[in-house]
């Protein structure tokens, strides 16, 4: 929780994600923490422990995790703005 806290604190990040080791013992207490940081922080970043996969137990591992998380988190985001901006009618290609 203090380890969040610091960095919600310091860089207001959305969401805060939890590879490697560290995913069995925050999966245990992710409620807890969820609940207390709620109380103590004016807005609280999103918690998530990531499924530990072999060879991503590493720093170079949790960061290789967080940017395919990053890439998927920007295509939907591309792809729903894409959705929102579309015409209502399509009209039939020019050729």
């Amino acid at each position: 929780m203090t380890a969040v806290s610091v960095v919600a604190v310091t860089l207001d990040p959305e969401s805060v994600y939890f590879v490697g080791r560290l995913g069995p013992l925050v999966d245990e207490v992710l409620l807890e923490v969820r609940g207390r940081l709620d109380r103590s922080l004016p807005a609280a970043p999103e918690i998530r422990p990531v499924q530990h996969l072999i060879g991503l137990s590493t720093a170079q591992g949790a960061v290789y995790a967080c940017l395919t998380m990053a890439q998927e988190r920007l295509r939907d985001a591309v792809l729903g703005a894409r959705r929102h901006n579309q015409p209502a009618e399509h009209s039939a290609p020019a050729f």
